[in-house]
């Protein structure tokens, strides 16, 4: 647990209050000095009930503990030393209570009186927003660490993960803008090459006299044809040039009725029109696999762990001992190298709160071994799939 102590610095302001006294006249003197000593004597009394809150045992599924003590209460139990006893008593019943099975955030608010006394909690997973939004001014804090840097891991992980998106999203828009744009540059092409088979064909009916057929098997064109035919060329290239959008338009349209097939539509769109739905699948997919990984490595180890935890020396010393040091009481020959080396990495960093490997093939040999990138994210498309599918036949009935 991390500890964190919210307050203000009252030696620091009274000190600047004795610097402004030196410059007033006696009285004046008399009076500050007299208000220096108060705050001295109150900033004191909070340091030695923080002290005392700190002796008192925690229970242990008490895993977030914020206490919330008002002026009119610091001023109340300076001057009545009951009713200090009282809130301390009534702090300790509190603070050592268990809230098994569950772990719980606690939050207690001490008021002037002791009918003001009152105490928050909120059990289970993800519950504890509502901690943590009440409890950022508290005089007395403490908080799990490790769920803080997780969460600070997973919204820095998804800040990342949405600027990889944009970027993957304007690289995509990108890339099918010069595609269209190629795609137009294909079609003018195509079109000019329709213009000129159809003005070869018509040049060679309605001109026989230009063609004929040597002795040599040789298609022989005439000058005059020759010139029709440079002719028409130019015409198409002087109409292409000064070619209209809308002109355009029309023509592609025409050659795309007679020659392409239409595309076919996304028949998900209807279901999730933006994709937020098919993104929230697949990150909450992804996630999940890493998070069964995790689960099943952990699991895996847990004998291990206990036996490192109950062991008679340190626990980091005792799995060096048993894994790496060959000449030690504890060494066990019996594993192979690889998989001791393997047991000792896992376990030194479920011991010191760390992330596990998730490529342990030894741990995870029950379920199919260790998963590529590109399996997890065969799996993740697959529910993506899945939850449209689900979702466009909800619609249907």
């Amino acid at each position: 647990m991390s500890i964190h102590l919210t307050g203000h610095n009252y030696y620091r302001s009274s000190t600047t209050e004795v610097k402004r006294a030196e410059h007033v006249s006696g009285t004046e003197k008399a009076g500050c000095a007299q208000e220096l000593s108060e705050a001295e004597e109150m900033a004191a009394f909070k340091k030695e009930f923080y002290a005392e809150l700190e002796r008192i045992p925690k229970n242990g599924t008490i895993v977030n503990l914020a206490i919330n003590i008002s002026e009119e209460a610091f001023e109340n139990m300076k001057a009545d030393p009951e009713y200090r006893e009282q809130i301390l008593s009534v702090l300790r019943r509190d603070l050592t209570s268990s809230f098994a099975p569950m772990k719980a955030s606690l939050l207690i608010t001490v008021g002037a009186t002791a009918e003001d006394y009152r105490g928050d909690s909120w059990s289970g997973v993800n519950n504890d927003s509502e901690f943590y939004a009440r409890s950022r001014n508290s005089f007395y804090k403490k908080t799990n660490g490790k769920d803080n840097r997780h969460r600070e891991a997973l919204e820095e992980y998804l800040e990342k993960w949405a600027q990889a998106k944009k970027q993957q999203q304007e690289i995509l828009d990108e890339k099918m803008e010069k595609a269209e744009q190629e795609r137009n540059r294909l079609v003018k092409a195509r079109m000019r090459e329709r213009q000129m088979a159809g003005y070869i064909d018509a040049t060679v009916k309605e001109d026989a006299a230009a063609v004929s057929v040597s002795d040599r098997d040789e298609v022989i064109i005439s000058r005059e044809g020759r010139n029709n035919f440079e002719s028409m060329a130019g015409k198409i290239d002087d109409q292409l040039r000064t070619m209209t959008d809308e002109n355009f338009k029309t023509m592609y349209q025409q050659w795309k009725n007679e020659n392409q097939i239409e595309l076919e539509v996304d028949p998900y769109r209807k279901a999730d029109p933006d994709g937020s739905i098919a993104r929230k699948t697949y990150f909450e997919s992804y996630l999940g696999q890493l998070r069964d990984m995790e689960d099943t490595i952990r699991s895996y180890y847990a004998d291990a762990y206990e036996e490192a935890v109950s062991a008679p020396i340190d626990s980091l010393a005792f799995i060096s001992a048993k894994y790496l040091v060959s000449w030690s009481d504890y060494y066990e020959p019996g594993i192979p190298a690889k998989e001791r080396q393997w047991m000792h990495h896992q376990l030194r960093a479920m011991l010191t709160d760390s992330n596990v490997a998730l490529n342990d093939p030894y741990a995870l040999a029950s379920c199919g071994g260790p998963k590529t990138v590109e399996e997890m994210d065969k799996i993740a498309k697959q529910a993506v799939k899945d939850k449209l599918d689900a979702l466009l036949s909800a619609e249907v009935k």
